[in-house]
């Protein structure tokens, strides 16, 4: 069948497929072709920045065709490029086409890396868009990345058909109006430099999300109360203004999600945040901050990160918590155990719990139903955890240079994960260290993030000795974060070494598995049933005794993509090899292997004393 008996729905599809090397061939497509770039109802084209023959083929090819749209008019146009290095009419062109051909959508975006890394400096802006495309007749959605515009002030009233706006990485406006705009729904303006000035009067704006110059602060962004209908409000490095932030008005009643970070208000040193119907807020540093009072019922999700203002006071009046789900508390001097223990008591339907960097948690005992994750990270000071959770599914802890003396968790068994960092200046305290993860020996999964070497941490002379430290016998599951997994000077003999302390801590594991910053790798082992009629064969409890027990292995992800990967799977067989003496099967899910898939190996006669 000839492409040109093809309907063109058909041949529209077929287009979208083609690169645009093989589109500036003509015959491609049939003598239909050119008809075919008249017709189709959006253009979206994504190219590499890198100027060659056959883009500037395809852009004149764009160029020449658009204006030749007379009875079918284009609803749609993106096009993602380096604007300032390609056929040079077609950037101005686009705009003036937008503005001439009932364009509904017109989205540019300049790949230009100059201009991109270089966005404060106007030289690099060779193309300047007039301010009257803001007030076509026709456009509803306008998104544009990297563009110098002609006029300072924008004003957008109520004869402006825009829906959508973005302005990204923009110079040239320096203060931007809506003035009892009742069209304008999404609204985002991210690193202008320019921008002074954000005053918005906008019935039926629903989304608002503001991002300036790192820690610039030289945008005011004023919301006039007739903003009605705002559901999402988000800004990062604003000068926001008084009123917003403590005297509730109609429209903050109807925000539903707020982020605030890395903000700053003129003269107020306290925030208000009296929305009732808010579900979602996300705080994260404000400077000069003294009180944070919140009266918002509805709230289920929050996130305070006082890093900025740690001895902010946070108030959560009533009925604030009523619904809430999950709380974040980082960076607070004000956060101590007496605090917690009486907000949690208020936080019955709480589900997810997060303290982090407080420095004045010392001390926390208590009880809640509901609770099913927590995380309690580099409270360094925090010495007597004592939780009663029966819900409880996951807990994270983290500690520097030290860990707690007096740890309960009265819960089902539940994932646990540890992160740890002695630096080698400071002594490690080896025994309270082993006390501490004695208290999750029945944990379901134990996930280490040390980020120091397992030899400092027990050493092999204390390993050797049994009444010093006890390994943790009822761990099954065992997770380890590997940093040295991308250090080039760590040597195979480490891992090699890893093993020996991992097989130490936990003597008989179903899966072990290596979490580095691209994959997990795991090891499954099977064990044959222990005999009490038969001679031990150790010391001291043979029925713990994997060298002996251990009949099978099978190995996951341990690919072999890379040399090193190869020396770490070899020293891992030949470890096991050399140590377990009724190994007879190793099973591997690489395909391509420098062995088999799948080994025997001889039972060995090894009557070696553990």
């Amino acid at each position: 069948m000839e492409m040109d008996r093809l309907p063109e729905e058909i041949l529209h599809r077929i287009l979208s497929f083609l690169s645009f090397r093989e589109a500036v061939h003509f015959g491609v497509l049939g003598s239909k072709y050119h008809a075919i770039w008249r017709s189709f109802p959006a253009l979206e084209a994504d190219f590499d920045p890198k100027l060659h023959r056959n883009l500037d083929l395809f852009l004149r090819l764009i160029y020449n065709n658009l204006y030749k749209r007379t009875t079918n008019s284009l609803e749609r146009l993106a096009i993602r490029t380096n604007f300032h290095s390609m056929f040079n009419p077609l950037g101005p062109d686009l705009i003036f086409f937008a503005a001439s051909f009932n364009l509904r959508e017109l989205e540019l975006t300049n790949t230009d890396v100059e201009v991109r890394d270089n966005h404060k400096d106007g030289r690099h802006y060779s193309i300047m868009v007039p301010g009257s495309i803001f007030h076509l007749k026709t456009l509803t959605i306008l998104k544009l990345d990297c563009f110098r515009f002609d006029t300072p002030h924008i004003v957008l009233d109520s004869v402006s058909l825009l829906k959508e706006l973005k302005l990204s990485r923009s110079l040239g406006i320096q203060s931007f109006a809506l003035k009892e705009n009742t069209k304008l729904q999404s609204l985002e303006v991210e690193y202008c430099e320019d921008l002074r000035l954000l005053d918005l009067d906008a019935l039926n704006l629903e989304n608002f999300d503001f991002l300036g110059p790192f820690s610039m602060y030289k945008c005011e962004v004023v919301i006039s109360p007739d903003t009605r209908a705002l559901k999402t409000l988000r800004l990062k490095h604003a000068n926001v203004s008084k009123s917003l932030l403590q005297e509730p008005t109609p429209g903050s009643q109807i925000v539903e999600q707020l982020y605030l970070k890395m903000s700053k208000t003129t003269e107020l040193n306290w925030i208000q945040l009296d929305w009732a119907n808010l579900k979602r807020l996300e705080f994260m540093g404000m400077l000069q901050l003294e009180k944070i009072d919140l009266i918002s019922e509805n709230l289920e999700y929050c996130i305070l990160d006082m890093a900025w203002s740690p001895s902010c006071q946070l108030n959560f009046g009533e009925p604030t918590g009523k619904f809430l789900r999950s709380l974040s508390l980082l960076y607070s001097e004000k956060i101590t155990g007496p605090w917690v223990e009486q907000h949690l008591d208020r936080f019955r339907l709480l589900e997810d719990f997060r303290v982090e960097g407080c420095c004045k948690l010392k001390s926390l005992k208590f009880r809640h139903d509901r609770l099913k994750n927590m995380k309690f990270l580099y409270c360094n000071y925090l010495d007597r955890l004592d939780i009663d959770t029966p819900l409880l599914e996951s807990l994270e802890m983290g500690y520097t240079d030290r860990v707690p003396s007096h740890t309960v968790i009265r819960s089902k068994p539940l994932n646990v994960k540890i992160s740890l960092f002695f630096r080698t200046s400071k002594p490690v305290p080896h025994e309270d260290l082993n006390r501490f993860l004695l208290t999750f020996n029945n944990c379901k999964e134990l996930t280490l993030d040390f980020k120091s070497n397992f030899e400092q941490l027990f050493p092999t002379k204390l390993r050797e000795d049994v009444t010093w430290l006890t390994p943790l016998y009822d761990v099954k599951n065992l997770k380890i974060d590997v940093r040295f997994e991308d250090d080039p000077k760590q040597s195979i003999e480490a891992f090699s070494n890893l093993l020996k302390c991992l097989f130490w801590l936990v003597p008989l594991p179903k899966c072990i598995t290596f979490v580095t910053s691209t994959k997990e790798q795991s090891i499954k082992f099977g064990y044959c049933e222990f005999d009490e009629g038969t001679h031990p064969c150790c010391v001291y409890y043979p029925e713990q005794c994997w060298r002996h027990r251990l009949v099978s292995v099978e190995l996951s992800n341990f690919d072999n993509d890379h040399p090193k990967s190869i020396a770490k799977k070899k020293e891992l067989l030949g470890f096991l090899k050399l140590n377990a003496s009724r190994l007879k099967t190793i099973r591997d899910d690489c395909d391509e292997l420098p062995e088999s898939s799948s080994s025997e190996i001889p039972e060995s006669s090894s009557s070696e004393i553990c």
